[in-house]
């Protein structure tokens, strides 16, 4: 059995002196979609900012490739191959598309950037018809195209991305999710997702946690959690894991 890509083992953390995050467990495999959901305030955007240096761990270990990263700053963790897609700020919103992508890529040599530049064009077809156009003016799924391009740019293995749908109108809110899957396919990408809109989830990863006061309090397969009763117990109070 070959180590997990990302490896949360024990965790704890938060902000000054109050923990957010009490001994998270979570691993996610390579090639794999994992979730990662839970009610408002149960943390879920501190695991990613944990995992992403921005917080240091108080106790436990995070593992990236086997490695141990848990005092590894940010930029030095997108060149060892994590992307990181936030909710909100998550692109520069007065730069055009091409502009955006350059941000994104300070860990890529000039002469590597614009093939990576087409090829995510090509990826994304919606942006190279819109290259040049500063992205405050594009729709709210494109915008959103731009933030994965960016982090895609610097070619992670492993993507964190915070809510997909946020800000989006339903009719692309799979659209994007369609997207992530061909991202996986064509590209071998891990992704561990945070999204409120736990049906979209489910319905669109390999496996799922449930996050609630900082804990884990259940995982297993997202067809499981789709299929089941047991979720809206997992919100209220209860664990299970499988």
């Amino acid at each position: 059995m070959t180590d997990p890509l990302l490896d949360v083992d024990g965790v704890v953390a938060g902000y000054n002196e109050v923990p957010v995050l009490k001994d998270v467990d979570l691993h996610v495999d390579r090639g794999e979609v994992v979730g990662l959901i839970g009610p408002n305030g149960a943390g879920k955007s501190t695991v990613f900012k944990t995992v992403m240096g921005y917080l240091s761990p108080w106790e436990g270990e995070i593992r990236y490739d086997g490695e141990r990263v848990g005092d590894v700053q940010p930029s030095d963790l997108v060149k060892l191959g994590i992307g990181y897609v936030p909710q909100t700020q998550n692109t520069f919103p007065k730069m055009d598309v091409m502009e955006n992508l350059r941000m994104g890529a300070y860990t890529v040599d000039g002469s590597a950037f614009e093939e990576r530049a087409e090829d995510l064009l090509e990826l994304f077809p919606r942006l190279d018809e819109r290259r040049h156009q500063q992205v405050r003016t594009m729709s709210g799924g494109e915008q959103k195209m731009v933030a994965v391009a960016r982090a895609l740019i610097a070619d992670p293995d492993l993507v964190l991305f915070d809510e997909p749908s946020a800000g989006l109108m339903p009719k692309y809110v799979q659209q994007v999710f369609d997207r992530i899957g061909t991202i996986r396919e064509e590209r071998n990408l891990t992704f561990l997702i945070i999204e409120q809109n736990v049906p979209v989830l489910l319905e669109n990863t390999d496996r799922t946690y449930v996050l609630r006061n900082g804990e884990v309090v259940g995982d297993g397969a997202s067809e499981r959690f789709l299929e089941g009763e047991e979720l809206g117990d997992l919100y209220l109070g209860g664990s299970t894991s499988a």
